[in-house]
């Protein structure tokens, strides 16, 4: 996750991630002790169609949105700066003409003054009112995810109940709304000033003072998955490019990684583990025993994913 000082840290997340009165869902994760600071906005030189999410003057949930006059915004009745972390997903949704709050997985409060109309120019901000250059969070967020769909109760409960790390780019375990995911970052670097949208529609935020904390190590990026097409009908092949590059990995130790095949004539996703042992100056997967682990020693691999021969866990 990310942890904010309070005093200059934000992240910029850029524009165009929500826009228009279309429907709308954010999800994070926020532990904090602040009051009257900003936890996440699409809010900085211009105001008409924004909003902003914070702690207010006693430590609660506060949500506004402003176009040529403010719209709609909700406040929960409790205080959440308690410095425990806590789910918060904001929904506007049409239907009600307004939106609602939900705080661990529990709708905590819901107003109907008008559906709010986003003006994608402004840019998303975590952690700061950068309009202003005010009220600094001082605490720590991490799974931020953003749709343009309200997302049902029951996708709201999965994510909260599924706790740090859930992939929201596809759909399982019960969750449903990957087709509406416009920006998901599950900040996972541990290092860098870049927060990757894992999504692949191009939303990476700059970090700008927020430090990496947590208890997750270092990965260097070594597996590498490329196809022509992002859809296939049914019964079209296509081949699979599945790299590895094992050159910053560490001797003695194991990784993990899955290549998830979704398809909509399926109710679960196809989800194959990738395990790569190194062991000294052997990398376990070295095929043709050249010294380095690559296309040509997984060329066995993605026969068999062409061919459907697949098992649940390939050891390589």
């Amino acid at each position: 996750y990310l942890s904010f000082d309070g005093i200059d840290d934000y992240v910029d997340l850029g524009a165009n991630i929500l826009s228009g009165n279309g429907d709308f869902s954010i999800s994070l994760w926020i532990k904090s002790t602040s009051i009257n600071k900003v936890i996440m906005q699409q809010r900085n030189g211009g105001f008409n169609g924004e909003y902003q999410l914070k702690f207010d003057e006693n430590g609660k949930i506060n949500f506004w949105s402003y176009r040529d006059g403010y719209k709609w915004a909700v406040t929960s009745f409790e205080s959440y700066n308690d410095n425990e972390w806590h789910h918060i997903i904001i929904v506007q949704e049409s239907l009600i003409n307004g939106g609602k709050l939900y705080v661990d997985g529990i709708e905590r409060a819901t107003n109907s003054d008008g559906v709010v109309y986003l003006d994608g120019a402004i840019h998303t901000y975590l952690g700061a009112d950068m309009r202003d250059y005010a009220n600094y969070l001082d605490g720590s967020i991490n799974d931020v995810n953003i749709f343009n769909s309200a997302i049902p109760e029951s996708d709201i409960q999965n994510l909260f109940s599924s706790g740090f790390g859930f992939n929201t780019t596809y759909n399982h375990n019960g969750y449903n709304s990957s087709d509406y995911i416009v920006a998901s970052y599950p900040m996972q670097a541990m290092s860098g000033n870049i927060l990757f949208d894992i999504t692949g529609n191009g939303f990476d935020g700059v970090i700008d003072g927020p430090e990496w904390q947590g208890d997750l190590s270092v990965v260097p990026n070594w597996l590498d998955i490329i196809s022509e097409s992002s859809w296939l009908e049914s019964g079209e092949t296509e081949s699979i490019i599945l790299r590895i590059d094992s050159s910053e990995l560490i001797a003695d130790n194991n990784y993990q990684g899955k290549l998830i095949i979704p398809s909509n004539a399926d109710s679960m996703p196809i989800e194959i583990l990738i395990d790569l042992d190194i062991v000294g100056d052997a990398q376990m997967g070295d095929i043709n025993m050249d010294g380095n682990i690559n296309v040509l020693d997984v060329v066995l691999l993605v026969d068999i994913i062409l061919f459907g021969e697949y098992n649940e866990f390939l050891k390589i």
